[in-house]
């Protein structure tokens, strides 16, 4: 993973590719086309003797689905994914940071369909263990779309397997937006927040329906701000409890500063879902 795209699944080669040779033939040992060269990592222009491929059975997909139907048709599941950090993996009491978690499901996807929700950590993937986001990634993406297969995922510490038709990637873009009026929360944390304005309902493009708290300021080198909090934000809920105010937050921060454990927030930020863990040890 060279960071080059969700799909990227290179082989690194030290075969001698220079400028110009991207999209060459490169063979193993017998002689054999194993990729297509696409990448160097070269400060001085020419090979240093690290180079990326993609792998041919990923270009004889690719090249196979331009010939039949002269477009790319990528598997599509629905849900928007993050990364299991070790305070995260704490805050829901799991073993480990295998796995990806899900911050967002799509309405009528076909996560959705399968019952899949925000907070459930998927671990397998027709039948293979899955290590990080990148590998579901890759996985859903290489399905053809109708394919019915199945994931396991881990909801409050139970695994459950379960059925899925894999759809179509259909690729949109999100909105963005932000507003203001202001309460504290506990001063560690380091959040000013408020119900959510009217005109920030408007800027944020959320429904009239949504509920949550939001993020009116972030207080310099606070927990909330080294945790990546946003002025914008708005916070859905709180240790998998609904959050409409900012008390419900206070109470919350709280039992966790009690029990001496991350609070798990799941926030909402310009039309996209994630899940962020706040460490509260008492000092």
């Amino acid at each position: 993973d060279i960071n080059a795209g969700p799909y990227d699944d290179f082989l690194q080669t030290d075969a001698s590719i220079n400028r110009g040779n991207s999209g060459g033939p490169l063979f193993n040992a017998r002689g054999e086309v194993i990729g297509v060269n696409t990448a160097i990592v070269s400060p001085t222009g020419g090979s240093i003797g690290i180079g990326f491929a993609v792998p041919s059975r990923t270009a004889r997909n690719v090249v196979d689905q331009l010939i039949r139907t002269g477009r790319i048709e990528r598997g599509y599941i629905g849900v928007r994914l993050q990364e299991i950090t070790p305070s995260i993996a704490e805050a829901l009491g799991i073993q480990g940071s295998k796995g990806a978690l899900v911050a967002s499901v799509e309405p009528g996807s076909p996560a959705d369909q399968a019952g899949i929700q925000a907070g459930d950590v998927i671990t397998r993937f027709n039948g293979k263990d899955i290590q990080s986001v990148h590998d579901l990634t890759l996985a859903a993406a290489s399905q053809a779309p109708g394919t019915k297969t199945t994931l396991t995922r881990n909801r409050g510490g139970s695994q459950q397997e379960v059925a899925l038709t894999i759809g179509q990637r259909d690729d949109e873009e999100q909105q963005t937006g932000a507003v203001p009026k202001s309460e504290t929360a506990d001063q560690r944390l380091g959040l000013s927040l408020s119900p959510i304005p009217d005109e920030a309902r408007q800027q944020l493009g959320l429904q009239p329906d949504t509920t949550g708290v939001f993020v009116q300021e972030v207080a310099p080198n606070s927990l909330a701000a080294e945790n990546g909090f946003q002025p914008g934000d708005v916070i859905v809920s709180a240790n998998n409890r609904d959050v409409t105010q900012p008390s419900d937050i206070q109470e919350e921060w709280a039992k966790s500063r009690q029990q001496n454990k991350p609070i798990l927030f799941r926030i909402s930020r310009q039309g996209q879902s994630l899940f962020v863990a706040v460490a509260t040890a008492k000092s």
